[in-house]
C-alpha cells in the first residue's frame, strides 16, 4: 500500500465520523481537546492513541498472532487443500 492509499483510507475513516476532523498538511492527524489521538507518520505507519486497557488486549492478539506464525512456520510444508 502506497502513501497515498494510506492516506486515502484514512481521510474516509475521518469523513464516516461527524466529530473527527483530519487536521496537518503533510503528516495528517486527528486531535481532540488539545490532545493528538490519530496520525499516520512518514514511514507509512498509522498510530492511534487508545486506552491502556485496550492496548494490552490488543498486544495480546498481536502476540498470539506471533506465537501462531512461529508455530506453523515450524511444522513441514502442508499440501494444498481440496
Amino acid at each position: 500500500m502506497t502513501r497515498a492509499d494510506l492516506i486515502e483510507r484514512y481521510e474516509a475513516a475521518i469523513a464516516a465520523s461527524e466529530r473527527v476532523e483530519r487536521k496537518g498538511k503533510a503528516n495528517p492527524y486527528t486531535s481532540a481537546n488539545g490532545h493528538m489521538f490519530s496520525q499516520i507518520n512518514k514511514d507509512y505507519q498509522l498510530g492511534i492513541r487508545l486506552p491502556k486497557a485496550l492496548q494490552a488486549e490488543l498486544g495480546l492478539v498481536e502476540a498470539l498472532l506471533e506465537e501462531g506464525f512461529a508455530f506453523v512456520s515450524a511444522m513441514p510444508p502442508g499440501g494444498k487443500k481440496t
